[in-house]
């Protein structure tokens, strides 16, 4: 590789409340012999020495747009090492500064691709595997850069609750499940990362609960479902892992007010910043105090037999997860139906019929193509199309191919309780 990436995704926050960047945090490096805790208050003439080099490197970097990542091209033996010494920078949020081989290219899917290797080569246990949206696991591998953890209520045969917070970030408000960045580097496997985002996002306004007084078994003992988009050049969080754990009956009545809401309790003592405390919030960074980041929990409803969850108070839930829940991943969906829940992992089908649903249609393939698609073998068939460019339904069994119009076939819902998936047609 004839270049350098430096990726200090995760200290975000860092920089923009300690008025730091990726430059300064180099040249206070170059001070350091040992790991040591950055605060942020370091005096601002720190590593002076470098001052010429690093200028020289920040001249020639490449940074890649919307990302805490940078590209140094054609590193001398001497910035290298300067460079390597990012390494020993710790921090109070657990995040750290990775150096990895790179390409000499500013373009997203190739870094991100050196980056994925790097880290697969120190830590193998991170190249995740993928579930395959028609069921199972695929042979995909990918290295997520956060985790959701989803605590799970069942009710009764017919009603599952499911944990969430309400985002608090500007532009993002939603219910939404827990979840975290993973920590390369600190967090060993995904579950201790699932554990460690558990205690710093919710702990605390659970009056210091840890994950055994919340959950019936260990993360390890959950329910890994790990979707990753097909397009791997996203920087940001191109997979998303989400751990399913029951919750224990304990802290269900404890916490549970109301109909569906959670009670959160802010801590009136202590080390702790709430999330509106723009004032305080620097000794998160320079002292490690906790960072209070939600403050309301409720239980959205889930509908197992088409994956629809639904707020008590009918505000948003956040897009991602609402349609991880509308795919019905299998595995998930077999797990609950262990515990007694009647789900709906399939249609009824018709005798002699066979039904097939295609989801993610390209908009532009016309009637006739999906006819000779399905029925062009020289069996009789029956190509229903509820919505042009989203589904079909084919129905084997008798009869001409027949293409029907829109309003004619079984309805969107319907469809979606088809177990039975195939891959794009483009």
């Amino acid at each position: 590789m004839s270049a350098v990436g430096v990726s200090w995704e995760g200290l975000g926050y860092f920089c923009d409340d300690m008025k730091r960047d990726i430059w300064f945090l180099l040249r206070y490096a170059s001070t350091l012999e040992e790991a040591t805790i950055v605060t942020g208050l370091e005096p601002e003439n720190c590593g002076s020495a470098v001052w010429p080099l690093v200028e020289e490197m920040r001249d020639r970097a490449m940074s890649m747009r919307s990302t805490d990542i940078v590209v140094i091209p054609h590193p001398s033996p001497e910035e290298r090492e300067l460079l390597d010494k990012l390494q020993l920078l710790r921090f109070y949020c657990n995040a750290r500064i990775i150096v990895f081989p790179c390409s000499d290219t500013d373009e997203h899917k190739t870094v991100w691709e050196c980056l994925v290797k790097y880290v697969s080569s120190l830590w193998p246990q991170w190249a995740l595997p993928v579930d395959d949206p028609r069921g199972g696991v695929s042979d995909r591998r990918v290295v997520p850069r956060e985790v959701f953890i989803v605590g799970v209520q069942i009710e009764s045969e017919e009603s599952v609750l499911l944990h969430a917070v309400w985002c608090t970030e500007k532009r993002k408000h939603a219910w939404q499940f827990v979840g975290g960045e993973v920590r390369f580097g600190h967090d060993e496997t995904v579950y201790d990362a699932a554990r460690r985002v558990w205690a710093e996002k919710v702990g605390c306004v659970y009056g210091g609960l840890g994950w055994d007084d919340v959950f019936e078994v260990p993360a390890e003992k959950g329910i890994l479902v790990h979707i990753s988009d097909e397009d791997s050049s996203s920087l940001r969080h191109p997979s998303r892992p989400f751990l399913f754990v029951k919750v224990k009956q304990e802290f269900v009545a404890a916490r549970t007010v109301g109909r569906r809401h959670i009670r959160m309790t802010m801590p009136e003592h202590g080390q702790f910043v709430k999330h509106n405390n723009t004032e305080a919030v620097r000794q998160v960074h320079s002292e490690g105090w906790t960072f209070i980041e939600h403050e309301e929990g409720s239980w959205l409803e889930l509908d197992v037999t088409n994956g629809r969850m639904s707020s008590v108070d009918d505000r948003p839930i956040r897009k991602e997860h609402t349609e991880l829940m509308r795919a019905k991943p299998d595995t998930l969906w077999q797990w609950l139906e262990g515990f007694g829940v009647k789900v709906v992992m399939g249609a009824a089908i018709p005798e002699g019929k066979q039904m097939l649903v295609v989801r993610n249609i390209d908009k532009a393939v016309s009637d006739e193509v999906l006819t000779e698609f399905f029925c062009g073998t020289g069996r009789g068939g029956d190509v229903r199309i509820p919505a042009r460019g989203a589904e079909a339904l084919c129905e084997g069994g008798g009869g001409g191919p027949r293409v029907h119009e829109e309003g004619t076939a079984l309805q969107r819902d319907e469809m979606w309780k088809t177990k039975h998936h195939c891959g794009d047609l483009r």
